[in-house]
């Protein structure tokens, strides 16, 4: 925490200051893939109809989502009022601005067309979100089926293998090894299946969020 420039930065705008309390660091704002895509094209939108930059970044700060986006617009905008340039303003949120996204608008501003090339970031993010949502909607079918069958083989497992064991003992006979494994994997089963129910269902909500 830097006192004297949280002074100059107030006195930039206007603010007298007359005390400055030193509290917890804020949380820094969030916002996932599609949220910095919708960003980047509102932003795109914006700066070709020829609103300049500042401007745009502050009609966006003022707008309603549950996401951090308007935070990090707003910060944005204060970073470019204060003489930053827009790639360097962007890398103070490297988890919502990767490095490639911020040397594209690093070449953007530096050739004039910051514009036109936030439109093409903003398409590319596009079509890579929806070939995944197409990926993920052509794996949900089969993997659904994977796992209900996984399902029943754990429920054989875990209640049917079970009761052909204790048949199997009343006979005292020695068993064949393709037996002697599969009443093994059952007991496997039985003393690991809620650890393995537990993985495959913090598994599911991975890949669900991803």
């Amino acid at each position: 925490f830097d006192a004297a420039a949280a002074r100059a930065a107030l006195a930039r705008d206007g603010v007298a200051v007359l005390s400055l309390d030193i509290r917890g660091a804020a949380r820094p704002p969030a916002a996932g893939a599609r949220e910095v895509t919708r960003f980047t094209r509102q932003l795109a939108s914006l700066l070709q109809a020829g609103l300049p930059l500042a401007p745009s970044l502050e009609m966006l700060a003022r707008t309603r989502t549950r996401d951090g986006l308007p935070r990090i617009a707003a910060g944005l905008a204060r970073e470019i009022v204060g003489g930053q340039r827009f790639a360097a303003a962007l890398a103070r949120y490297p988890a919502q601005f990767g490095a490639l996204y911020r040397q594209l608008i690093e070449v953007g501003e530096a050739s004039g067309a910051l514009g036109t090339v936030l439109t093409r970031v903003a398409e590319h993010r596009e079509r890579t979100d929806a070939q995944w949502r197409k990926l993920r909607a052509a794996l949900a079918y089969p993997v659904a089926v994977i796992v209900f069958a996984l399902a029943i083989s754990a429920a054989l497992m875990v209640w049917v293998v079970p009761t052909f064991r204790q048949i199997f003992d009343g006979f005292g006979a020695a068993l064949p090894a393709p037996t002697r494994a599969l009443l093994a994997l059952s007991s496997a089963t039985s003393a690991w299946g809620g650890m393995l129910v537990a993985g495959a269902a913090i598994a599911g909500l991975a890949a669900r969020h991803a």
